[in-house]
């Protein structure tokens, strides 16, 4: 199985405690994140999106390394944060990910 230890909310070291691989640099642990998840077929979705023009597209992405991080964190926030923390969080997350997606990163919005 694999150890993520976070600092400060940011994964710092990835231990495989099977066979004792260690990953400390940032590059390097997310490439080994990629490589361990993948192989385990995570981080793969196949969905059908509404885009902005207001069209509906079918998309297929993979991200393993950053699910395997991903989902690593989100169990240390349920484990740190009070409800009502989790709940302001998650709102910012998903207008974060509307502004980024719909190409307003440079929009008054997301200061």
């Amino acid at each position: 199985f694999i150890e993520v230890e976070f600092v400060k909310g940011v994964p710092v070291k990835l231990t495989n405690k099977t066979d004792g691989t260690v990953k400390t640099d940032p590059l390097e642990l997310f490439l080994y994140a990629n490589e361990i998840a993948g192989r385990n077929g995570i981080g793969r979705i196949d969905i059908v999106e509404n885009r902005f023009v207001g069209i509906k597209s079918r998309g297929v992405y993979e991200t393993p390394g950053g699910t395997l991080l991903r989902e690593a964190h989100m169990d240390l926030e349920g484990i740190c944060m009070d409800r009502e923390v989790k709940r302001i969080t998650e709102g910012l997350s998903n207008e974060f990910a509307r502004l980024c997606y719909n190409g307003f990163w440079f929009a008054p919005e997301m200061e």
